[in-house]
């Protein structure tokens, strides 16, 4: 990969990390912890729009977020072994 290539894949991976981060996320997570509100014993003043389970029944496994960072060596010398 040429200098410049690298430079836009790095810019666009950023623009689509924090796109991930921003909008992304609530999905990815959505229902993936107990809402504190819940497991308190309290009444959750989001009801069923909280994001959060309420009860194991609303849980939804955790997403895998092992080997998601692009290799360093890419970045840098345009090639991965």
């Amino acid at each position: 990969l040429a200098q410049a290539d690298v430079y836009r894949f790095r810019r666009v991976l950023s623009c689509w990390v924090q796109f991930c981060m921003s909008r992304k996320s609530d999905i990815i997570f959505f229902k993936s912890k107990l809402c504190r509100f819940f497991t308190s014993g309290s009444t959750c003043p989001k009801a069923s729009t909280c994001r959060f389970a309420h009860g194991v029944h609303d849980l939804r496994a955790m997403p895998v977020l092992s080997r998601t960072n692009i290799c360093q060596e890419l970045l840098t010398t345009g090639s991965c072994s």
